[in-house]
């Protein structure tokens, strides 16, 4: 599969890595979009080699959405072919590793470009991604597609 990785230099870079086994737990997500953030631009800066920084590389990225393409040991939800998005380092790929309780079900009113930017706020909302505190917090508009699967 591609996958995204920062710091060999200033900008990520595509590279062939091997497809993850979902373990104990965890899900597999056939990535259909994936959000862009200030973390990962945070990252990206400070792994950069050409302007001072560390040189460790990693794969880029945290908030997906996608469609459950398998899953781990004691999962019952989401199931194979339930739509999901969620936030988890090392996003930037086709193929995403999560762990079953960081990921939500898309509302059957969100496409995949627009629930892409929603995860990490509606999981990080109390007491839950319908509450009044949620929808102030998510603004539904655009976000930059950063990478289309």
């Amino acid at each position: 599969m591609t996958a995204l990785i920062g710091g060999a230099g200033p900008d990520w870079i595509a590279r062939q890595v091997p497809v993850p086994e979902p373990g104990h737990g965890q899900i597999m997500v056939r990535a259909h979009a994936v959000a862009r953030n200030n973390a990962n631009t945070s990252m990206l800066a400070a792994a950069d080699p050409t302007s001072g920084g560390t040189a460790k590389e990693y794969q880029a990225g945290y908030e997906f959405t996608g469609e459950v393409t398998a899953v781990g040991d004691d999962v019952t939800t989401p199931a194979i072919g339930d739509r999901g998005m969620g936030t988890t380092p090392g996003s930037f790929a086709q193929y995403v590793l999560a762990v079953h309780r960081h990921t939500l079900p898309i509302p059957e009113v969100a496409g995949r470009q627009a629930a892409k930017g929603c995860s990490s706020t509606w999981s990080s909302a109390t007491p839950g991604p319908s509450s009044p505190v949620a929808a102030r917090a998510t603004p539904v508009r655009p976000v930059q597609v950063f990478m289309r699967m």
